[in-house]
């Protein structure tokens, strides 16, 4: 993946990831937990991301362009 990425300090986009997390890690997190001055919550806005699966690696390669909306 390549693309911008920026720390986010403002409450409200951080407490739509902790449900995010809890759900996909098992976990009970509460929103202190990414509490921006001690811990970092990063955002990536993509500009292209490439993936393949391990047992098909020449047959499924794939590249997703991203572009931004002018």
């Amino acid at each position: 993946m390549e693309g911008t990425a920026e720390i986010v300090k403002d409450p409200a986009p951080i407490a739509k990831v902790i449900p995010l997390v809890n759900a996909k890690y098992s976990t009970d997190y509460n929103v202190d937990f990414l509490d921006p001055d001690t811990q970092a919550t990063i955002r990536v806005r993509p500009r292209w991301v490439f993936a393949l699966v391990q047992a098909d690696f020449s047959g499924s390669p794939t590249r997703w362009d991203f572009f931004e909306k002018t």
